[in-house]
């Protein structure tokens, strides 16, 4: 009897709603697990192919294959990273970044990449806190009549211009958040949000998809405070 059913549901998985069922469902399972592995396998390939092209340089490495050279490189630029970490810890201070500082800003073109570079290392390798305080998560719109929009507010200190604020804010890109747009937004045109800087880059990644139910409580919350905002405006100005 279990038999005959068991073969009644396997049938009955063909059916072209089960089909769509159960690929969305192993979408779900799978998606995030094979974008994780592209990611790594991306960031692997990239840093372990660097090193492994300046170990080419040596006679006895040249015969090795290519996928064991790019691990080697992968092992020894995580050595040095961790070496230069210590090295700076224990010996150096601050002078070694200092020194690479001077040295790299020195050269017209690289100095611009390595400050920016420089910049987004130390934010992402930042404690949750600093981000919390050098991130925060905020709802804004470019005009009265929306869209609304969320990024991060890249400093604390508003600019002021007149009787103006404005907020320096970062609008990541979806569903890749590493690409965005740096935008300047005027105070009454800008709410902050209480969301974790983790929940919020999630949101961003997903296009809302993971929006908890407290998250979307306080994105409500914020979109309010613009909205008010707006009208306090308006009416301020109908007067």
């Amino acid at each position: 009897m279990e038999r005959k059913s068991f073969f009644k549901k396997f049938r009955e998985s063909f059916k072209r709603e089960n089909l769509r069922n159960d690929l969305l469902a192993g979408l779900v399972v799978l998606g995030p697990v094979v974008l994780t592995l592209y990611i790594l396998s991306l960031v692997v390939s990239v840093f372990g192919n660097f090193f492994a092209k300046i170990l080419s340089l040596l006679p006895f490495i040249a015969g090795i294959p290519p996928f064991l050279k790019t691990l080697i490189g992968l092992v020894i630029g995580i050595f040095l990273i961790y070496i230069t970490g210590l090295s700076v810890r224990l010996f150096f201070g601050i002078e070694l970044e200092k020194f690479f500082d001077r040295s790299m800003s020195r050269i017209p073109i690289v100095k611009t990449i390595y400050n920016a570079t420089r910049e987004l290392v130390k934010f992402v390798g930042a404690s949750q806190e600093k981000k919390l305080t050098a991130g925060r998560v905020a709802i804004f719109t470019l005009s009265d009549d929306g869209p609304y929009l969320m990024g991060f507010v890249t400093r604390d200190n508003p600019l002021e211009y007149g009787s103006k604020r404005f907020y320096t804010v970062f609008m990541p890109t979806t569903p890749n958040p590493t690409t965005g747009f740096y935008l300047m937004v005027e105070e009454d045109r800008l709410s902050f949000v209480d969301i974790d800087f983790n929940e919020a880059f999630k949101i961003i990644m997903t296009a809302g998809i993971s929006i908890s139910i407290k998250g979307g409580e306080n994105i409500k919350n914020g979109l309010a405070q613009i909205l008010e905002k707006v009208d306090r405006k308006d009416s301020k100005q109908g007067s």
